[in-house]
């Protein structure tokens, strides 16, 4: 009931409509038979994008991507982007737009606090399962709509959020919001066992270290 009573609390429309913008469906090429689906969410307005360091470099072989392309959600252009940093210890990583442009970004990030605490609603904005959800439009032009999940914090730790929501494939890189609609995690992953439900999350307070 307590957990139900958060989630109304949350203005999950307002949340959504002020950050849906910045989130990314994002591409990357490793290389022959090697392409794969993300999430991105823009930090600034000149371009720059957080994700999971395992969007853009191989976990299996240590080789930076090829080619990266992101489509903004409620667009319809593939934009190229380039690897700018990523970190050694945590599953971020920063890319950059390469056109000169003014782009979308999020509301903010949150270091954590009592956002970030055991029993909290959280709202997940990405793409799960990538193009394989329904798009508005067809073949590669398609316009881009993200998903939007919602959960709860079940674990905090100093390195992992654990949280009781949904992920899948192309849900790598996904900023999870707050009830102040602020980003507070960065989902990298989970619980192969699951069917999805236990996702993981870089948090906050990590993200900013990192930045």
């Amino acid at each position: 009931e307590q957990q139900l009573r958060r989630l109304v609390q949350m203005d999950l429309p307002t949340i959504f409509a002020r950050n849906k913008n910045a989130v990314a469906i994002m591409m990357t090429d490793f290389g022959p038979g090697k392409v794969f689906s993300g999430s991105a969410f823009g930090i600034t307005r000149d371009g720059l994008l957080v994700t999971n360091k395992h969007n853009v470099v191989d976990p299996a072989t240590g080789t930076r991507a090829r080619r990266l392309a992101v489509k903004f959600t409620d667009t319809r252009d593939w934009l190229p982007a380039r690897i700018v940093s990523y970190s050694e210890s945590d599953e971020l990583a920063l890319i950059k737009m390469e056109r000169l442009a003014e782009y979308p970004f999020i509301d903010g990030i949150s270091r954590g606090g009592t956002e970030s605490t055991e029993g909290m609603a959280v709202a997940i904005i990405g793409y799960p399962s990538g193009t394989d959800t329904p798009m508005e439009g067809t073949g590669n032009d398609f316009m881009a709509k993200s998903t939007l999940t919602t959960g709860t914090i079940s674990k905090n730790t100093s390195s992992v959020l654990q949280i009781d929501s949904l992920a899948t494939h192309g849900s790598s890189g996904s900023p999870v919001f707050g009830s102040n609609g602020r980003v507070i995690g960065v989902v990298f992953g989970g619980d192969r066992n699951a069917g999805g439900r236990i996702v993981y999350a870089v948090p906050a307070s990590r993200l900013a270290e990192f930045l």
